[in-house]
């Protein structure tokens, strides 16, 4: 069966990951800078990216009926 990849916004949030019981045994694997690697066990590997993952869309983006709304 194949691994389980997560990806976390930073290493530091990877590095939280990494309390959790799931994760017990990981190994690190770094990379040629600080900043680049990933922790990997038997199940699973944790790796990271630098910046935010997801943003936010405005209503009217979603759809041009909610550029103007009122409650």
């Amino acid at each position: 069966m194949g691994k389980t990849l997560f990806i976390a916004e930073k290493p530091k949030v990877a590095v939280e990951l990494l309390k959790s019981p799931r994760f017990r045994n990981s190994q690190k694997y770094p990379g040629s800078k600080p900043y680049y690697g990933y922790y990997e066990n038997e199940n699973y590997i944790i790796s990271w990216c630098r910046g935010h993952l997801l943003e936010l869309k405005h209503p009217e983006e979603m759809d041009e009926k909610y550029k103007e709304f009122k409650f």
